[in-house]
């Protein structure tokens, strides 16, 4: 059996890890198995969003390259299709945009159950369960009842004490050090990829509107 220290400080770690560092993870990776793995209605109107996608990006370019004036029946039919495609681009754009909003709500309840959920059960079973003793005459005797504390025994490190313990360091370590440092430089360039990448898709769809 895995001791419960350990137990407790992979946990925390976890915790931590998915609630701040990548607090979004969990809820990309399932949403891509639930549109690319998974046949699902989403999954299809997914698969259809890229298809338009890439037929009103095509249409737009044979409309910049087809005259008005010396192929006006071409061009009209290229128009028609065009505005066809892009409304129904746009139904898709908000149905998909609607149903990961939902799907966004239910995997941060997943999220809070893997996490915190998790982690209260454990201190709930174990909760007079000694994850270690210290040595006796270490510290005051009101400091062991409040390391013990609700119901671990008197000396000893209680599971609450140890998860509070856990989560200061692993915040220390994880979010001073790693995000700070290297980790933090790594998530503001994706973060920054992000935000440019939405800011594309937005002037993309303004400009398609205008058309």
């Amino acid at each position: 059996m895995l001791p419960l220290a350990i137990l407790v400080l992979a946990i925390t770690t976890f915790s931590y890890l998915l609630n701040t560092v990548f607090p979004d993870l969990l809820t990309d990776i399932l949403w891509y198995t639930y549109t690319s793995l998974i046949p699902s209605k989403i999954s299809s109107q997914v698969a259809e969003q890229q298809n338009l996608r890439v037929e009103v990006f095509r249409l737009k370019k044979d409309l910049r390259t087809t005259s008005a004036q010396d192929a006006f029946a071409k061009w009209a039919k290229l128009r028609r299709n065009h505005d066809a495609k892009v409304a129904r681009l746009e139904v898709l754009n908000s149905e998909i945009s609607s149903t990961r909003l939902k799907f966004t709500s239910q995997t941060r309840i997943l999220r809070f159950l893997l996490t915190t959920g998790f982690r209260i059960g454990v201190q709930i079973y174990y909760i007079k369960s000694p994850v270690f003793y210290i040595p006796k005459g270490w510290v005051p005797g009101y400091f062991e009842a409040l390391l013990a504390f609700p119901k671990a025994p008197r000396g000893s490190i209680s599971v609450q004490a140890w998860g509070l313990a856990c989560g200061t360091v692993v915040e220390l370590v994880v979010g001073k050090v790693l995000i700070g440092g290297v980790g933090g430089l790594v998530k503001d360039a994706a973060e920054k990829r992000r935000r440019q990448r939405i800011k594309l898709e937005a002037e993309k769809e303004m400009r398609e509107k205008k058309e």
